[in-house]
């Protein structure tokens, strides 16, 4: 962006689109540096392939189960409609947690980590083949680059905190 006389920003219009589409990305978990030197254009077709996985055939019920010190109290009291989500587990403890998944079947295992990193990706994987849940979502405060590639490399969906039910919704679904 270039700069006023009195020293202040001028962005155009591209420049806004273009912070706009990498805030987009960087929320629905895209690390900015793999993003931060692209194209407007390529920006752009990295949010139609995102917008393009939410006109999907949207399944009637969801089951969860959300591991964390935020999201299960959070997506419990709710305002908001959660359908397709169905919770069936929610719990800040990991041995309630663990212990109230085995009598559920879950379709999708939501985990709340402060830190995205090796260790919070094998926990998330162990967990989702110990008791056969298919699909896996993290919500991260910081994580590195690697990380977040290895994780989506496991073929876990990865999104930053703060999230709300919106969020949580298209990270499931």
């Amino acid at each position: 962006a270039e700069r006023a006389a009195n020293g202040r920003r001028k962005y155009t219009a591209g420049d806004v689109e273009k912070l706009g589409l990498l805030k987009r990305l960087t929320d629905h978990g895209v690390s900015i540096s793999h993003i931060a030197n692209d194209t407007l254009d390529e920006l752009r077709e990295r949010a139609q392939d995102i917008a393009g996985m939410s006109d999907m055939t949207v399944p009637d019920r969801v089951g969860i189960a959300i591991l964390g010190d935020y999201l299960p109290s959070r997506l419990r009291s709710s305002s908001s409609d959660l359908a397709p989500l169905e919770i069936l587990v929610a719990d800040s403890s990991r041995e309630r947690f663990v212990a109230d998944l085995g009598r559920h079947a879950p379709d999708v295992l939501v985990m709340e980590t402060p830190v995205l990193d090796r260790d919070a990706i094998t926990r998330m994987t162990k967990l989702m083949r110990d008791h056969g849940v298919p699909g896996g979502v993290i919500v991260y405060n910081f994580g590195a680059s690697p990380d977040v590639d290895h994780a989506r490399a496991e073929r876990l969906v990865v999104t930053r905190a703060p999230v709300d039910v919106e969020e949580i919704r298209a990270a499931v679904i």
